[in-house]
């Protein structure tokens, strides 16, 4: 199949913090416009409409030399980028015009990880790394003119092939500001048409919590039978505050109420909800269950359009 690219150039915010400092940059939907097309086996992809806007976050680990206040190093970690609307229509036009399209195509709850190698930060700002782009849910229906309709999560697909980009990372006032210009495909194939899908625009993304470090969550050792602490700090104050965790490990689950992506697979809470101090501090302590010792569970702490690292443990 043809490769179509998948351009995009990023503009990303953090608050400011020294040393390796994991940042976690959020969409700003109403500036992230974006159009698709592509091609199929049946013939070309137009999207009815052929735009939509970029939603979601991604986390990107920066080191500072504090000597210099220069950024030396980076890598993007993870992410939760997310179309909006959440269901994209495209239609395969039939090359006879008077005649019904080929086919209908929904791609529905689509969310792609982005990581990236390591790299490296010139004193100018500028880096270059490889990045994979990775879908993590989602799913394309095809409704053929002829034929059986099919649906295909877009987990079952492949990740993107390693794809060289390059960027830019400084600080502008309080924030860090990253950029990355993207050229990637995605693919999918669901047994009778296969297709790529060329996705391009731009995304604007900040985060300004107003606090230097970002919100952290630290977990105590976890032994079956007793009492466990959960501690989550550098929060926003006097804030309902949500403990989550999981049993399926990383993921990308989308919380309406709460305007945040969970990085872990199929959430349940954890505990009460409880309001975070003034110090933006929250901690539970919840028992463990007698029976649980062996297992492996990821822990996220969550408030509205907050949310801290993944804290992954094993139960003794």
């Amino acid at each position: 199949m043809k490769t179509l690219p998948f351009l995009a150039t990023i503009l990303l915010s953090a608050p400011l913090a020294m040393a390796q400092t994991d940042h976690t940059f959020d969409v700003v939907t109403g500036q992230s416009q974006f159009h698709y097309g592509g091609t199929t086996s049946l013939g070309d992809i137009v999207g009815r409409p052929n735009n939509f806007r970029l939603t979601g976050s991604m986390a990107v680990n920066l080191t500072k030399d504090a000597s210099t206040g220069l950024f030396t190093d980076g890598q993007m970690t993870s992410g939760a980028l997310a179309t909006n609307p959440t269901t994209l229509h495209a239609v395969v036009p039939n090359p006879i015009s008077f005649l019904p399209d080929l086919a209908d195509l929904y791609i529905r709850d689509a969310v792609f990880s982005v990581t990236s190698d390591a790299f490296t930060v010139d004193a100018a700002g500028n880096y270059s790394t490889m990045i994979i782009l990775t879908a993590v849910s989602g799913e394309v229906e095809v409704v053929p003119l002829i034929g059986a309709t099919t649906i295909t999560p877009l987990a079952s697909s492949d990740p993107s092939d390693p794809t060289p980009v390059t960027g830019m990372v400084y600080d502008d006032g309080t924030n860090v500001v990253f950029t990355l210009a993207m050229d990637v495909t995605f693919q999918f194939d669901d047994g009778t048409t296969s297709a790529d899908i060329w996705i391009d625009g731009n995304a604007v993304s900040a985060h300004d919590s107003g606090s230097t470090l970002p919100p952290t969550l630290a977990v105590s050792n976890l032994n079956a039978g007793q009492t466990a602490t959960f501690d989550f700090v550098d929060g926003d104050a006097n804030a309902p505050s949500f403990l989550a965790y999981s049993l399926a490990g990383l993921g990308a689950t989308w919380i309406a109420q709460l305007n945040v992506f969970l990085d872990i697979a199929n959430p349940t809470q954890a505990g009460p909800m409880l309001m975070s101090n003034a110090l933006g501090q929250t901690t539970w302590n919840l028992p463990i269950p007698g029976n649980a010792a062996g297992a492996s569970v990821w822990f996220q702490a969550i408030q509205h359009s907050v949310k801290t690292n993944v804290a992954a443990e094993v139960v003794q």
